[in-house]
């Protein structure tokens, strides 16, 4: 049987003037979601993102 050898991560990334900085990461989207919301409402001065990225499943 297949086996998944990388998950999917969605990062939330931040922009204050100085680039892209990257705050968190969320397991699913929606949680994503919610946090991007809240960060958007709780500062007026960056620029927010979110995007979802693969990682390694390690075989520990």
């Amino acid at each position: 049987m297949y086996q998944r050898k990388t998950r999917d991560v969605w990062v939330l990334f931040g922009d204050w003037g100085s680039g892209w900085d990257e705050i968190l990461e969320e397991d699913t989207l929606s949680k994503i979601r919610k946090r991007h919301a809240e960060y958007v409402a709780n500062d007026k001065s960056g620029r927010f993102k979110y995007c979802r990225r693969r990682v390694r499943i390690s075989n520990t």
